[in-house]
């Protein structure tokens, strides 16, 4: 069997079982986030030269890795630095009004490029992380109570 694993514009990859027989026999460590400071990776090709991949791209590598051995999908792509409000707005599934509410709040940095409000991609990504996590607590805090009161079947 062979599942297509790793998509771009211009290029899928295909994983065999035995690649992601392969996969799994890598340590679990690698995979706990968080370790991948620790972690160095070399490329070999077959003419002797080697180089140590840059620490950044580490956690790409292993999260491909990840991928390849629980058999699940993985996409690469490419985002910009900063975003406009219309895009972070999308990204954190709220309308340009309520972001630009949020930003006047205080709840996510911005800046001006000419008369336009600009957001840092990395914030906008820990505010989706925040909301999503408070998203799920919400529904384990309903669950509970409905298990408390019985009225969860």
């Amino acid at each position: 069997m062979t599942t297509t694993l790793l998509s771009a514009p211009s290029e899928s990859i295909s994983v065999t079982d035995r690649e992601q027989i392969l996969a799994r026999n890598i340590d679990e460590c690698f995979f706990i986030r968080g370790n991948t400071p620790e972690v160095s990776l070399r490329l070999h090709d077959g003419s002797g030269r080697e180089v140590e991949l840059p620490r950044e791209l580490v956690p790409i590598v292993l999260a491909a890795l990840r991928a390849v051995r629980e058999g699940g999908a993985f996409s690469v792509g490419v985002m910009p630095e900063e975003l406009t409000t219309s895009a972070a707005a999308k990204m954190l599934n709220v309308s340009r009004p309520t972001l630009m509410k949020m930003i006047k709040a205080g709840r996510i940095k911005a800046h001006m490029v000419g008369t336009h409000h600009r957001l840092a991609t990395q914030d906008v990504l820990a505010l989706r992380r925040e909301r999503i996590e408070a998203q799920q607590r919400a529904v384990f805090e309903m669950m509970d109570l409905a298990n408390e009161h019985g009225d969860f079947r």
